[in-house]
């Protein structure tokens, strides 16, 4: 009864496509005249299942709109794209990461067998936000046999929405659906007799097509089910019908399923029906997914929010610590032993490694949330990793480690966020460190290749099996060496991951247990921006940097922590000729702007009573005032709380723990037109 169907495609230009019925019931995909074709174009581009297809080879050769929704990816971007490429993030049914050998096309091509219904979760390149498809695949074969394409059907689950969308789907237009759909469909006539049955239905039954036919509607349907006669009315009188039944499957069991049906006329003008069945109980597991998946954004939600508060609580206390060792080596350099500044650098290195992971953990929130953003430019390669080495000299050399860079890169330049490859570099090379071996090595190698440039950087320490590195990037897994005495929350690694490929890059692992291990970092390179305009910027920061000392200033700092306002007033008298006014509240800073004329004023964001913002204001209210530059000093770090300081009128931000370098190179860039203090 039903008639091969012709439609063609266009995908990128390529030539259009036919797909008719072969003998043993086999499809495939070849070219026709397009002109005695209908253009399938308009319709697999408003289709709402997502549609896959792959050469033999695995490469993507066509893809539609649906599909580009559900992976996160432009269609130029999946077209050629190979089965292992690094874009594709699938994940198993139980949330575990999937291999590339058990992805649907990959498995249909070893197994030369299509696939029905596998749950596969797809992961957005660059938000991390999970899609859950229920996802089938088959071949399509040359007329000699030989296979031409793997087509996968994509079907969202994320939030089951369903309804009349497959009602579309009737026979006569939709073969494709009809075959490899996840719906039973039965083809029927007005006496209730079975034309004919898709494979979805017969596997929803637990009979074959001619079992299904020979039993009739009157074999399938509970007929003591009041339902019925309401929904052959309502189709009678409307030409379609959506409800619930209660059917029989093939061992008698009866079960409670959503029925759509829609009356039509066949080619040869008779009046037909076909039925859509599914098994009610799927949308009652989706809506309890659905509710799951709401509950856990809140979870999340409400985890993101405690990381911001407790990254802000942190970063106070931590502003004391490493604020007062700063000031103390700064200013008792000269009366102190070597072995008091060693200790005060412990203290600061112990400090600053704490900063460290409180900055992933509100990092590693802001990728949850899909709100992690990097600032490609063009990066020194070489330089970048030199100025990481540097600042590991003294951890490395507490271990006797030998550290040896190779630059084989010809200073390469790369398309990268430089604060974000550092924090990247950082991760790796400490990691390298700490799970070393006393008086071991570390070698970094710079290398390119094609279009890539790459970091490589080797230890000689314990090493990893193959199931720590299936592990390897996973949050706050430390691959048993919890009880170790190496410091580490289990996030550096993928914090990393997702930085690296948020800049287009990627990163990986190689490894044997007692044999050390090696990270790779790859990263598109690019040209390095024009000699003029770098020499232009050096020449301005050199002639910035000639006026610093050359006037005093008064600024006036207003916090309600005392320990606070003490730790800056030494950064800034550490300058010579500059002055601190502080003030605990708003209002004794507003007073003391008014009688001081300060250059510039430091606000805390977080006060009680007046808030930053509401001193800022007053401020810029106020026409003696209103001029005077305001720099916001926070313990509030995330990307959001600088960009809503900014609106709101600060012309700085400074984030605490302080850093007396950051602090006094925001001041020299805010105090215009007169020069800033010294770093």
């Amino acid at each position: 009864m039903l008639q091969s169907l012709r439609w063609s495609v266009h995908p990128s230009g390529a030539a259009p496509f036919q797909s008719r019925t072969l003998p043993g019931t086999q499809t495939m995909i070849s070219p026709v005249d397009p002109g005695r074709a209908p253009d399938f174009r308009v319709l697999m581009d408003h289709l709402a299942a997502g549609v896959v297809v792959h050469a033999p080879s695995g490469e993507v050769v066509y893809v539609n709109p649906a599909a580009c929704r559900l992976t996160g990816l432009e269609c130029a971007d999946m077209l050629a794209r190979a089965l292992d490429d690094p874009v594709w993030r699938l994940f198993r049914a139980d949330g575990s990461l999937m291999p590339v050998a058990e992805y649907p096309a990959r498995r249909v091509l070893a197994t030369m067998q299509p696939l029905h219904n596998q749950l596969v979760g797809a992961q957005h390149p660059i938000t991390g936000v999970m899609a859950w498809v229920l996802c089938s695949a088959y071949l399509e074969h040359e007329a000699d046999g030989t296979l031409r394409h793997v087509v996968m059907m994509l079907l969202d689950v994320t939030d089951r929405v369903q309804g009349e969308r497959e009602l579309a789907w009737s026979e006569s237009r939709f073969r494709l659906l009809y075959e490899h759909g996840n719906d039973g469909v039965l083809l029927t006539h007005p006496d209730g007799s079975v034309e004919s049955a898709n494979p979805a239905a017969c596997r929803l039954f637990g009979l074959s097509e001619a079992e299904l036919i020979a039993r009739g509607r009157q074999g399938l349907v509970d007929e003591a089910d009041p339902r019925l006669a309401q929904l052959l009315r309502e189709r009678d009188a409307t030409g379609r019908a959506l409800g619930r039944l209660r059917m029989r499957r093939g061992d008698g069991v009866l079960f409670e399923a959503e029925v759509s049906s829609a009356l039509y006329r066949d080619a040869d003008g008779q009046s037909c029906a076909s039925i859509i069945v599914r098994d009610a109980s799927m949308r009652e597991e989706a809506e309890a997914a659905q509710a799951a998946r709401i509950a856990a954004e809140r979870a999340s939600e409400a985890k993101n929010t405690f990381i911001g508060r407790l990254s802000h609580e942190l970063r106070t206390p931590l502003n004391a610590i490493l604020g007062m060792t700063q000031v103390l080596r700064a200013e008792a350099a000269q009366r102190l032993t070597p072995a008091m500044l060693e200790r005060l650098g412990h203290v600061a290195e112990a400090g600053r490694h704490l900063l460290r992971l409180i900055e992933d953990l509100l990092d590693l929130s802001l990728i949850e949330a899909g709100r992690l953003r990097v600032s490609l430019q063009p990066v020194a390669l070489a330089a970048l990793v030199r100025e990481v080495l540097v600042q590991l000299q003294q951890l490395a050399a507490g271990r006797a480690l030998a550290v040896t860079m190779h630059d084989e890169a010809q200073d390469a330049w790369v398309l990268a966020d430089a604060g974000r490859l550092r924090q990247v570099l950082w991760n790796l090379l400490s990691n390298a460190v700490k799970y070393n071996r006393e008086r071991g090595s570390i070698e970094v190698t710079l290398q390119c290749q094609g279009d890539c440039a790459i970091v490589a950087v080797r230890d000689s320490g314990m090493g990893m099996d193959e199931s720590q590195l299936a592990r390897l990037f996973q949050p706050f897994e430390r691959l048993g060496r919890e009880e170790s005495r190496v410091p580490g929350a289990g996030i550096g690694l993928t914090l990393s991951r997702h930085l690296v490929q948020a800049m287009g890059g990627r990163i990986g692992a190689q490894a044997r247990p007692g044999q050390g291990s090696e990270f790779r970092v790859e990263l598109p390179r690019c040209a390095p921006p024009l000699p003029v305009a770098r020499e232009a910027s050096d020449t301005a920061a050199e002639a910035e940097m000639s006026t610093v000392g050359a006037a005093a200033r008064t600024l006036v700092y207003v916090d309600d922590d005392a320990v606070n306002r003490l730790v800056l007033r030494g950064m800034v008298e550490l300058q010579p000729g500059w002055r601190l006014l502080d003030a605990e509240d708003g209002e004794q800073a507003l007073a003391l702007v008014r009688s001081s004329r300060p250059d510039a004023v430091l606000v805390d964001m977080v006060m009680p009573g007046m808030d930053g913002p509401a001193v800022l204001q007053a401020l810029r209210a106020d026409e003696a005032t209103c001029a005077i530059p305001c720099i916001a000093v926070t313990a509030l770090a995330a990307p959001q709380d600088e960009a809503r300081a900014r609106a709101a009128g600060f012309d700085g931000y400074i984030t605490k723990p302080l850093e007396r370098e950051r602090l006094l190179a925001e001041l020299r860039r805010v105090l215009d037109p007169g020069p800033g203090p010294a770093a």
